[in-house]
């Protein structure tokens, strides 16, 4: 985020289990294109989580569920990212990552303005 103005990096879906006794493993990460009104309806979600929130200036990482009811909030971590190094894997397949789009947030607007709003289909 950057003044308000929030801008979806990613999507992320993930797979956890309860396994070996621990009450739940992280099993994979998957990049998600933004592809259909239910992903939007999500974004728009997280963005009116964010402005609830009061979020103004930089990153910040949903967990949101998708129920048939709707999108669900579950957690927000404000000021710092997923806990994923998902940096090489974001920047192979969009093209940026959200390390920088922070950066560019707080130190040059120009790159900013150019950050898609949401990820690409």
């Amino acid at each position: 985020s950057r003044d308000g103005e929030h801008k979806v990096v990613a999507l992320w879906r993930y797979s956890k289990a309860s396994l070996n006794g621990a009450p739940f493993v992280n099993l994979c990460d998957e990049l998600r294109p933004a592809n259909d009104a239910d992903d939007e309806a999500l974004m728009e979600y997280a963005r009116r989580v964010l402005d609830a929130l009061g979020v103004r200036w930089g990153p910040a990482h949903l967990e949101i569920k998708r129920p048939a009811s709707g999108p669900v909030l579950v957690e927000a971590n404000v000021g710092r990212w997923n806990g994923v190094d998902f940096k090489l894997l974001a920047d192979a397949c969009l093209g940026y990552n959200a390390y920088e789009a922070t950066l560019d947030a707080f130190t040059d607007r120009r790159r900013w303005e150019a950050l898609p709003a949401t990820p690409p289909p």
